[in-house]
């Protein structure tokens, strides 16, 4: 073997031996989900009532080999692409959803390891970023840890808010070789194919302000350099973000332009109107929180902590490198991000509110914190190596820095101490305080034992990341509740299998309600029963109708789930061991049925128009809302469900003369009727539902959910892979 392919394994070796390093921290600083079952992450409300049911269902669909677009469990039916946040297409969640199942149910052991995958891939792409600016894998290492398990990343247990931030450390990565005028075309075209990526996470939030971040320093790059080459890069970078954002942007914005959305303002929201301020009022930073900088879990929306010893090695590399180009531009985002994270506090965030598009969706401007935490992680590590390669000629920096250090050390054990003295029984809430203040004095105290030269630097800056790692593990998984403390969430979705069972046991069960004061979570999605209502996601036309008796009887609902009846005409069938009870609904509609007369609704008619009539007449009649094809009077028809998939309703119809078949699943674009193989028009009926137009005698009716926005969504990604790889051959 020649020398040069010696030295490339030997790197090769290295990388590996790093990498794995990296993943071995982040499972030890998840040791509470990873190497133990005694805790749980996922106990609480958001997770268990929509999350958790979410990826149930896409992990019973896997199993049986098809990506689930639509999720027919939920309100009647509802776009699962479209509702964003189930992450249907992010590669990652693919891994978790094809995990082996237990009894048919997604492993919580899987979870575990899913959430410590997305902390190695934010760690990695941390450490990656901190490589590329000239850093040593050490201190890389301690710049991933530090942006992966500190700040919003530790206290967010959302995974789809986790997923869409993990990707913002390559697209600052790829923005700093923009700026610097490097390869201008290819980071352009990676950069923007990178932010894109990241939008089929599952939530807009990160991705809104991790494109913030890149217009920000696309502003600095095109003030400074106006040639051609600059905007041809930038037109580069939105293109190639658009189209890898496109299969998950695409559906989002057809479904939201037809649901509701709840963002904490007084009424539930469509696409259409501008989220309140107000709201973005609720979810700003407080100054005061700032605090938070170097004191754990302080009060306030978005957890803000770094701890003593990143903000140290980032204060260390400001002032020591500051003649450092990249370190300017990181000071730059950190103190730009900041500001923006508080908010209503401050003038930048209501500006970028009022004047660019789309970024009042992003309701919660404090989430910013993140990239200011990603900017002060990356300075650490320039921090690190500056005491890692001696401090000789950084000795008053350094003394300073240690010096600071050191006397808020004093200042938060004096306040500890005087706190035990005044109130002994309360003292034991200020462990944070603690924390912090010996974390301050061992930073400070080993930078100014470094600047004196009383201990080597390696030693110095192995002592400094220690520190680092001393500060993620007192705030990774502080939260998570022990098994003998109660799951109460994540025990309601064991309560109730008894009832799905018999549910799932009856062949007359079309739709279900469940009582929501009772059983909060997505029932239908959890156990794969049709229901009526949901947690989230709901168009507007289903959600104005799902209380009206005869609307609920024209979807199908058959039985009610709940502790008494909800009317003197349901009778009881079964008492689970929660002492809920399911009643039949003997005024439901079948799945599919045929009427043979049309009537055209007013042009402002509304639903109340259609439910307001007497209910035999909705068995017979169709309301539709434009000109149809005209249809005869006759009898003896029939109507039987031959297959269903989630995208998929195939009936067998036989009628004695033209009429319309009506399907009673919710309306939505991107449904097609095929009748006996040929296309056929589906229509709007009763504001909510499916029709076809059928011919006397039998026919094979086909009704599937093909959406245009999914395959051109597909089609841009592909032009996008198309384009980097053009731009990276001939750019």
């Amino acid at each position: 073997m020649s020398e040069q392919r010696r030295e490339h394994a030997r790197r090769l070796l290295l990388e590996a031996r790093t990498q794995a390093c990296l993943f071995l921290l982040c499972v030890a600083l998840l040791w509470k989900v990873t190497l133990t079952h005694q805790y749980t992450w996922m106990n609480f409300s958001d997770m268990v009532n929509q999350v958790l049911p979410w990826f149930q269902l896409q992990h019973r669909e896997w199993l049986h080999g098809h990506i689930p677009l639509w999720d027919p469990f939920h309100w009647a039916g509802q776009s699962l692409v479209g509702q964003y946040q189930p992450g249907v297409l992010y590669p990652l969640n693919w891994l978790l959803f094809l995990a082996p199942d237990k009894g048919g149910r997604i492993r919580f052991g899987a979870l575990n390891w899913y959430l410590c995958l997305i902390h190695y891939l934010a760690a990695l792409f941390a450490f990656l970023l901190a490589r590329d600016l000239g850093r040593s894998r050490a201190a890389s290492v301690i710049s991933g840890v530090a942006f992966s398990f500190l700040g919003y990343m530790a206290a967010t247990s959302w995974p789809q808010m986790l997923n869409g931030a993990t990707w913002a450390p390559l697209v600052l990565l790829f923005m700093l070789r923009v700026l610097r005028g490097s390869a201008l075309l290819r980071n352009s075209a990676f950069g923007g194919a990178v932010l894109g990526f990241s939008q089929l996470s599952g939530h807009p939030q990160a991705p809104t302000f991790a494109g913030l971040m890149a217009l920000g320093l696309w502003v600095c790059r095109l003030s400074g350099h106006r040639g051609r080459s600059n905007w041809l890069a930038f037109l580069t970078f939105g293109v190639t973000a658009f189209a890898f954002s496109a299969p998950q942007v695409l559906p989002a914005a057809e479904y939201w332009k037809r649901a509701l959305r709840w963002v904490g303002s007084a009424n539930p929201l469509s696409f259409a109107d501008k989220v309140p301020y107000v709201v973005h009022g609720t979810f700003s930073m407080n100054p005061v929180s700032v605090v938070g900088l170097a004191i754990s879990r302080l009060p306030g929306y978005a957890n803000p902590f770094l701890g003593f010893a990143v903000l140290g090695l980032a204060f260390l590399a400001v002032c020591t490198l500051w003649d450092l180009a990249e370190v300017r531009v990181l000071t730059s985002i950190a103190v730009a991000a900041l500001v923006y994270a508080m908010g209503s506090y401050a003038l930048l965030e209501g500006v970028a509110y009022a004047v660019l598009p789309g970024v009042d969706k992003a309701r919660s401007p404090a989430v910013a914190i993140f990239v200011a935490q990603l900017a002060a992680a990356t300075l650490a590590g320039f921090g690190l190596d500056v005491i890692r390669l001696g401090a000789t000629a950084k000795g008053q920096e350094l003394r300073r820095i240690g010096a600071t250090m050191s006397v808020c050390a004093a200042a938060l054990v004096g306040l500890v101490l005087v706190s035990f003295a005044v109130r002994e029984d309360k003292t034991a809430y200020l462990f944070n305080f603690a924390t912090a203040g010996l974390v301050a004095g061992f930073a400070g105290a080993t930078m100014l034992a470094a600047s004196f030269e009383k201990i080597r630097p390696g030693t110095a800056a192995l002592l400094m990341s220690g520190l680092v790692l001393l500060d993620a593990g007192t705030v990774t998984g502080a939260f998570y509740p022990h098994r003998e403390q109660g799951w109460g969430y994540l025990n309601q979705l064991n309560a109730y299998d008894d009832i799905a069972r018999y549910l799932k046991g009856r062949t007359d069960v079309e739709r279900v309600r469940v009582d929501r004061d009772a059983i909060a979570f997505d029932f239908g999605d959890w156990y794969g029963i049709e229901q009526l209502e949901g947690y989230c996601g709901v168009t507007k036309d289903i959600f104005a109708v799902a209380g009206d008796a005869h609307a609920q009887a024209l979807l199908g609902v058959t039985d009610w789930v709940g502790r008494q009846p909800t009317n003197a005409d349901q009778h009881a069938l079964f008492t689970g061991a929660s002492g809920l009870t399911v009643y039949s609904n003997p005024d439901a509609f079948p799945r599919a049925w045929v009427v043979h007369r049309i009537a055209r609704l007013p042009r402002a008619a509304d639903s109340q128009s259609v439910f307001g009539r007497p209910i035999d007449d909705l068995r017979s009649t169709a309301y539709v809302e434009r000109d149809v094809p005209g249809v005869e009077s006759c009898g003896g028809d029939a109507v039987s469900v031959a297959s269903r998939s989630p995208e998929s309703v195939v009936l067998d119809a036989r009628l004695g003369c033209k009429g319309m078949l009506i399907l009673g699943d919710s309306y939505f674009p991107g449904w097609r009727a095929r009748v006996d193989g040929a296309a056929a028009e589906l229509y709007r009926v009763d504001t909510v539902v499916d029709g076809v137009i059928l011919g006397a005698g039998r026919h094979r009716v086909e009704i599937s959910y093909q959406p245009s926005s999914v395959r051109v969504g597909i089609i841009l990604f592909c032009f996008g892979l198309a384009f980097v790889a053009a731009v990276v051959r001939w750019g």
